[in-house]
């Protein structure tokens, strides 16, 4: 700090030079969710509200969170540009943006938990484990900033919190890395032979695991540079993109739907079915933990497997139930009824 003033200096390029590139690449992300908000609202205005107020609470949090990182950054490098006393002071934009990030990254967390539920048929063991490591993640970004802002602690003892901040990183790395995890054994168990739902299914896993793995990379990475460089804000400035990655990778599961459901309809025969009308009946249930939903006492040629993968498709890549998978037992019951009635 001793040589601000005197002229071009590196001073500050590892402190607030790297939060200024951290705001950069926030920004950058912020606009990527903008773009695949209004292509969400554009392309699914059917969805279930939930899931449209679940976009929107993400969209509005995380541009909560641009607008005070860069009145944050104005503070530090342009009203206070010089005055080495008010450079240490931790302000409470600053200090907010972790529980904005925490609440961000959390209402995502919830939204493949959900899946995670269906897809593991209520297993409680299973995602409570994983939701009391989100929970743990949640409150440390609550924590964090009352106690920076209750104790007025400068920015140059932020290392003195080095285990809260630590805590704060690897809990989130072990709850993304298991979202991820238990996203791709759950999918692939339910794996079916059908190859388009096979390609479906694939790209469904490469979400999930790009969604854990960034995420989860990201928090190691602010961990190592803690632990590296504990005087420097390289770490604040890797955690700045924290919660657009994952809102992006939210946005992107629901936005994928679309070239889904092409990629399906690509392998669709021009007459799958060859139903007659007059003697069919089939009714596609509502209820979200009903899983008989082919109901047909039709005479078919064989194309009654097709019409439950379509119809599970479907669920999977359109509607709020399209994740609800049903389990190998669950299928073969359904196509053993199926052979029955065209007997």
């Amino acid at each position: 700090m001793a040589a601000l003033g005197t002229g071009p200096s590196s001073a500050l390029d590892s402190t607030y030079g790297a939060y200024l590139i951290g705001v950069l690449f926030a920004t950058f992300l912020q606009g990527l969710l903008t773009i695949q908000a209004w292509n969400y609202y554009e392309k699914f205005p059917n969805d279930p509200l939930k899931h449209k107020i679940l976009v929107l609470t993400v969209w509005i949090l995380d541009t909560a969170h641009l607008v005070v990182v860069c009145q944050s950054v104005y503070h530090y490098l342009v009203t206070d540009w010089g005055f080495e006393p008010a450079l240490n002071v931790a302000t409470w934009e600053l200090v907010i943006h972790i529980f904005l990030i925490g609440l961000s990254c959390f209402l995502c967390q919830l939204f493949f938990l959900h899946r995670i539920w269906i897809f593991s048929r209520k297993n409680y063991f299973v995602v409570g484990l994983v939701m009391v490591l989100c929970l743990a993640t949640l409150a440390l970004s609550i924590h964090l900033p009352i106690h920076v802002m209750l104790s007025h602690i400068p920015i140059s003892e932020f290392p003195s919190d080095k285990p809260e901040i630590l805590a704060l990183f690897l809990v989130g790395a072990g709850s993304d890395f298991l979202i991820a995890g238990l996203l791709c054994f759950y999918l692939r168990l339910n794996k079916p032979g059908f190859q388009p739902m096979r390609s479906v299914l694939g790209r469904v896993l490469q979400y999930a695991v790009a969604t854990g793995l960034v995420t989860s990379a990201l928090r190691i990475g602010a961990v190592i540079a803690l632990l590296a460089a504990p005087t420097k804000l390289y770490y604040i400035a890797m955690h700045l993109s924290l919660g657009r990655l994952y809102t992006n990778a939210l946005l992107a599961t629901l936005n994928a739907r679309a070239k889904m459901r092409e990629v399906l309809k690509g392998h669709q025969p021009s007459d799958p079915l060859r139903l007659p009308r007059s003697r069919t009946n089939i009714h596609f249930a509502t209820d979200p933990d009903s899983f008989h939903s082919i109901d047909t006492n039709t005479k078919t040629t064989g194309e009654n497997n097709s019409l439950a993968f379509s119809y599970t498709v479907e669920r999977v890549t359109h509607r709020d139930e399209d994740m609800e998978m049903e389990s190998a037992e669950g299928r073969s019951h359904k196509s053993a009824s199926l052979t029955e009635g065209t007997r």
